[in-house]
């Protein structure tokens, strides 16, 4: 695989982290491709749906509401045709602050995620 490739696939991972962490759902629709197949496994549930519509619905439902969310820590590796985004979030729970997160593997095309499965820890208290 080339290096621009890569290069694309990583610019992508990363406006993905950077929507999700500003919360900024149409910046995050653009990440997504028309026909994106939506997989997602927490703690009570697993998720799938197709389309870019449901996926950022799924994603509001998780973070939209969240108060003093912040960006802990994020990570993008490649994995042949595979890229892998890990990020951690804090944010104020019922019972102080907490943090979530998540590991998203994605297959892109055109320059958009097409194919993304994230499987998430659920909120668990910060360390103090």
């Amino acid at each position: 695989m080339s290096s621009a490739v890569m290069t694309e696939k990583r610019t992508v991972a990363d406006a993905y982290v950077r929507a999700l962490a500003a919360k900024d759902f149409d910046a995050l629709a653009e990440c997504f491709a028309p026909h994106v197949r939506f997989r997602a496994l927490t703690p009570n549930h697993v998720w799938a749906h197709m389309g870019p519509v449901s996926a950022i619905e799924t994603l509001r439902d998780w973070f939209g509401d969240q108060v003093d969310f912040a960006l802990q820590s994020s990570w993008v590796e490649e994995i042949a045709d595979v890229v892998r985004i890990s990020y951690r979030f804090h944010a104020r729970g019922e019972t102080g602050l907490e943090q979530v997160e998540q590991q998203a593997y994605c297959r892109m095309t055109g320059g958009q995620i097409a194919d993304i499965a994230i499987i998430c820890t659920g909120y668990w208290p910060a360390a103090s």
